[in-house]
């Protein structure tokens, strides 16, 4: 008669045991580079963990520094969990060892279509990354109207200066005009004149002719526009 599959508990991991009995008779092929970095970021994605706390978040379950976990998260070469710290990720995340290192399924097996999610997320979180620079605040906005189109369209994702609060150079800001936040191409014009231009020829440009009227007219400079994320739908 073939052995059953043999449950391995803490005290086999810990060596109280002889070596020999923590094998199973069956072979089980293993995905942990980089299946256990993939299992990990939809496990965390599923529990509503912002793509830019994933770090953080699992330093903090394994008492890790973040330098550590980051290297587990590579998305080329990513590095695996020490055994403390892999306990102590099952256990803050409320799931079993075979679940992460993917020799069972969990209960509700995650779809395809949600790793699917958690690639795309990802890939917009790495590009959110370059378009935020270290040297300098970097917030992004949601692009709150269709005034700005083809160049921004309503819903694109804009990353704004907001260390530039006053006119530098022509170009896109983003502006609060009377306690609403729009996005308008600036134009100097001669004296301390503004021109605000939409792309969007539905829409007519506003010449604001002095400081005056600037600020009668409650216009603040937020900071200017230096990248963007559109999505389109072909």
């Amino acid at each position: 008669m073939r052995p059953g599959p043999l449950t391995v508990d803490a005290a086999q991991l810990t060596g109280s045991l002889p070596r020999r009995q923590v094998f199973c008779s069956k072979a089980v092929e293993l995905d942990l580079v980089p299946g256990l970095r993939d299992r990990l970021q939809i496990r965390l994605m599923t529990m509503g963990i912002p793509t830019d706390k994933v770090v953080s978040h699992v330093a903090k379950l394994t008492h890790r520094a973040v330098q550590s976990v980051r290297r587990w998260f590579d998305p080329k070469a990513p590095g695996l969990p020490d055994l403390e710290s892999f306990a102590r990720l099952c256990s803050g995340l409320g799931c079993s060892a075979d679940e992460m290192i993917g020799t069972v399924s969990a209960a509700g097996a995650v779809s395809r279509s949600a790793r699917r999610f958690a690639e795309i997320a990802e890939c917009i979180h790495s590009m959110a990354e370059s378009l935020m620079p270290h040297d300098r605040p970097s917030v992004p906005i949601c692009v709150p109207g269709d005034e700005m189109a083809p160049y921004l369209c309503e819903g694109d994702l804009v990353f704004v200066d907001t260390s530039v609060d006053q006119l530098a150079g022509n170009g896109v800001y983003a502006l609060e005009c009377g306690g609403k936040l729009i996005i308008r191409r600036l134009e100097r014009r001669i004296g301390d004149g503004l021109v605000l231009r939409c792309d969007n020829q539905a829409y007519r440009d506003h010449e604001l002719e002095s400081s005056a009227m600037i600020k009668r007219l409650g216009v603040k400079i937020v900071g200017k526009v230096h990248g963007a994320i559109s999505v389109r739908v072909l």
